[in-house]
């Protein structure tokens, strides 16, 4: 089983339990939004897991990417990265809950902009480490 669907629960759930994250994107944080949806918000989109098994413990190194999409409004990315900013002070060097796995840290591994036609988007990619609730047995 892997730690990625944790990771993802584990994410949404810090992220929607702050009220000035959840304030900032009116309360648009979503796994899949909508075609037609309102500006700012937040996706939580790609991520990668590579095995990080430690002796008896299986772990995993996942990374998540948060999009920030927001409309410029002549304010350029400034919108977005506000946006990042309070993502950061949930996220980034912190050790979120998870379910089936404990992790050992979640950290800003990069984060870089994008503009399509009039939106801005700001990708945030974190990484983190989980291991096992449960030990391997051999």
């Amino acid at each position: 089983m892997s730690a990625s669907w944790d990771l993802q629960k584990a994410v949404y759930t810090a992220l929607a339990s702050n009220v000035a994250f959840m304030a900032s994107i009116g309360n648009r944080l979503y796994d899949e939004p909508q075609t037609d949806e309102i500006y700012p918000y937040v996706v939580i989109g790609e991520g990668t897991e590579v095995s990080d098994n430690d002796l008896n413990t299986r772990g995993f190194e996942d990374t998540i990417v948060l999009r920030i999409f927001t409309k410029p409004g002549g304010l350029g990315f400034y919108t977005a990265k506000t946006v990042q900013a309070l993502a950061d002070n949930v996220l980034n060097v912190k050790r979120l809950p998870m379910d089936n796995y404990t992790m050992s840290n979640i950290m800003l591994e990069i984060s870089y902009t994008e503009r399509d036609d009039d939106i801005r988007i700001v990708n945030a990619r974190y990484r983190a480490h989980c291991y096992s609730n449960t030990q391997i047995i051999y």
